[in-house]
């Protein structure tokens, strides 16, 4: 168990240089100024630089004891101020840092990737979100954080029907909370910067009439795989047709359940809720749109296929709980994308070989009533 004394982050060491000048006249003796130069880190302190923000060794090691069972037991107590550690005799001992990183830093494990190779790739990760959330000026306040952590504790009590309390379900998973708090005040952060960038591409903030949700009738101009003039043709055909049972009666949802896309099917057709300018692609966005609720669009051509819409629910008619919902899902499958795009435009310098960085691939969560559709997926 660690002790609360290792639950604050000490700080950065660091050289101060001081130069000494001074002047003095015959008429009458001045003070000695000092001036100091600019703080330097210690070099074999520095891990990683992100955009001028400093990555020391402390650093990594502090997460690194706070995440590693093993790692607690034989390298927790490096964290006190100046390195000291505790022996089991009580005795205080001291040891160099040039030992201290040798034997921290200098392992490999049998990948070949450094064992806090993972650690720092998420700092680089967690400055970065930092640095250009103050940048927007977004703010996420602790309590916000803490909030974030309670629900997430609803949701795996309700998940596992347990009756554990929060501190009781951090003690059983052996949750850092200082750490846990870290993580989501970046969820937050991210969140709130993925929404910023959907208002850059609106050009105003998000609003509820930014939500739309539709059914969507769909034929496709290659059933077989192979599309020609006569098979578009065909495919609309098939698609006019189905629409002139609908100005005859027959509900829309029931003609849906017949879609050549077989997972639109089950629900009718039913789409949503989805974000503007995020989801459908341009030309079908603009189909569905133009339409009033309860309206149905012309037959659209987009890339191998026939769509029609209904406009089945726009805004405040969505409710507010289906609306946050949609939000949380649009904006937890995209955080990804904010953070690679960050990283891509980072400028990083690290004395460590950092681990590859994976394609992302953003696809909505299973459950959040957000299919993906043919060439609407997108990637980073």
């Amino acid at each position: 168990m660690i002790s609360a004394q290792l639950k604050r982050r000490l700080a950065i060491p660091f050289i101060a240089v001081f130069g000494l000048t001074s002047s003095m006249s015959l008429a009458a003796p001045k003070p000695v100024h000092h001036a100091p130069e600019p703080k330097r880190y210690l070099g074999s302190d520095v891990m990683a630089s992100v955009d001028g923000s400093i990555i020391t060794r402390r650093e990594v090691t502090y997460v690194w004891v706070e995440t590693d069972e093993k790692a607690q037991q034989s390298v927790a107590r490096l964290l006190f101020d100046r390195w000291p550690s505790l022996g089991n005799s009580g005795h205080v001992l001291s040891l160099p840092r040039k030992a201290i990183y040798q034997d921290l830093y200098s392992q490999v494990w049998p990948t070949g990737e450094p064992p806090y190779a993972g650690i720092i790739s998420n700092l680089i990760t967690e400055h970065l979100v930092n640095l250009m959330a103050h940048k927007k000026h977004i703010v996420v306040q602790r309590a916000q954080a803490e909030q974030q952590a309670h629900l997430m504790f609803n949701e795996v009590r309700q998940q596992h029907h347990w009756k554990f309390s929060d501190a009781q379900l951090l003690k059983q998973f052996h949750v850092p909370y200082s750490l846990l708090i870290n993580d989501l005040t970046m969820k937050l952060q991210t969140e709130k910067l993925y929404s910023a960038m959907v208002a850059a591409r609106l050009g105003h903030p998000i609003t509820d009439d930014d939500w739309v949700v539709v059914r969507c009738l769909y034929t496709s101009a290659a059933p077989d795989g192979v599309m020609s003039s006569a098979s578009k043709a065909a495919a609309r055909a098939r698609l006019e047709a189905l629409l002139a049972q609908n100005h005859k009666g027959t509900p829309f949802h029931k003609l849906a359940e017949s879609n050549e896309y077989a997972s639109l099917q089950p629900d009718g057709g039913l789409v949503g809720p989805s974000l503007r300018d995020t989801y459908w692609p341009a030309p079908l966005q603009s189909a569905i749109y133009a339409l009033k609720p309860g309206g149905v669009s012309s037959p659209i051509y987009y890339n191998g296929g026939w769509w029609a819409f209904k406009l089945q629910a726009r805004g405040a008619a969505i409710g507010a709980a289906h609306l946050l919902a949609a939000w949380n899902a649009e904006a937890s499958a995209h955080r990804d994308m904010v953070i690679v795009s960050l990283r891509r435009a980072a400028v990083i310098k690290s004395t460590v070989k950092l681990p590859p960085e994976p394609a992302v691939t953003v696809i909505y969560p299973p459950g959040a009533h957000l299919p993906t559709l043919p060439y609407t997926q997108r990637t980073a």
